[in-house]
């Protein structure tokens, strides 16, 4: 409907248009002194244009261009224009009377735009919005990652200074470090010579023991 409203505008547009192109016409030679036809201001202002629209309109059926559209192109440009779009600008306006099933519909209409309005209202009323906000976001996800982190960064530090105290703790308890690669170095004649004086020994004191028996 609100497009018919501003195409009877436009139409109305027109007509004005046409009733100042009229005093053009009136100007040349051989035109109508009082009232213009449509004709004669479409034959003046686009020759061309009338030509071609005839020749089309008489392929379609000769009877069809004269008398039908000859006989409408015999009244005023400003009239074939403009009373169509003074009926459609008035009878589509936006604040005429409507049907009743227009008046539903409209009624429809602005009942959706306010159910939110409504609604709220409602809820109002009913105390449902003393609580917090549904619609606010919660950051309580950001927090437990926060807290997560935090307990794990403390348990690296404890487990951390655990492994430093057990370190601490076993070189203090250990005894000392016995180098085998200077132990492997050790030549075998030296090895050799600080054993033979162990069998002397052992030798002498199974013969002090003899001589004690005897």
């Amino acid at each position: 409907m609100l497009f018919l409203f501003y195409l009877g505008w436009l139409l109305m547009v027109l007509a004005l248009v046409s009733t100042a192109a009229e005093t053009f016409v009136r100007t040349t030679p051989g035109g109508s002194i009082f009232v213009t036809p449509a004709y004669e201001l479409w034959y003046a202002l686009w020759p061309g244009g009338l030509t071609v629209t005839q020749i089309r309109v008489e392929k379609l059926a000769p009877v069809l261009w004269d008398p039908v559209v000859t006989s409408v192109l015999a009244l005023p440009a400003w009239l074939l224009l403009g009373l169509p779009g003074v009926i459609l600008a008035w009878t589509c306006r936006p604040g005429r009377k409507m049907t009743p099933t227009e008046q539903d519909e409209h009624r429809k209409h602005v009942d959706s735009l306010f159910l939110y309005d409504a609604l709220a209202r409602e809820a109002k009323r009913d105390g449902m919005d003393d609580g917090p906000d549904d619609m606010e976001p919660d950051h309580g996800g950001h927090e437990a990652i926060e807290a997560a982190e935090r307990d794990y960064e403390e348990v690296e530090k404890n487990l951390s200074e655990e492994a430093a105290a057990d370190a601490d703790e076993a070189s203090r308890f250990s005894g000392p470090i016995i180098d085998v690669e200077a132990i492997h170095e050790v030549p075998l004649e030296r090895s050799i010579e600080n054993q033979v004086p162990g069998d002397n020994d052992d030798e002498q004191t199974v013969e002090e023991g003899a001589r004690k028996r005897s």
